[in-house]
């Protein structure tokens, strides 16, 4: 019983899209009423420390991203061989 249905909701693509998209509708309309009423209640020096904390992970995510490690010697000795056969041998 269970195949015959879940066989009539799979043979076509736009049945599964439609679905997709009206849960994912939902979820999205479900998680903003729960934000809405969080927000409610939380007071004004909370919700300043969320954009000062934004703020401080965005910088620290700059800072991580620019440090650039050392490539392992392996990739070192790879760029080695590669730039050796480019250049032409005098």
């Amino acid at each position: 019983m269970l195949d015959q249905i879940f066989g009539q909701l799979f043979s076509s693509q736009w049945i599964v899209f439609v679905a997709v998209v009206i849960l994912l509708v939902g979820l999205c309309e479900l998680a903003w009423r729960i934000g809405l009423a969080g927000s409610r209640k939380k007071s004004e020096a909370d919700k300043d420390s969320g954009t000062v904390r934004s703020a401080v992970l965005a910088l620290l995510g700059l800072l991580l991203g620019s440090v650039s490690p050392s490539p392992p010697p392996a990739t070192k000795r790879a760029a080695n061989f590669w730039l050796r056969k480019q250049t032409p041998s005098v």
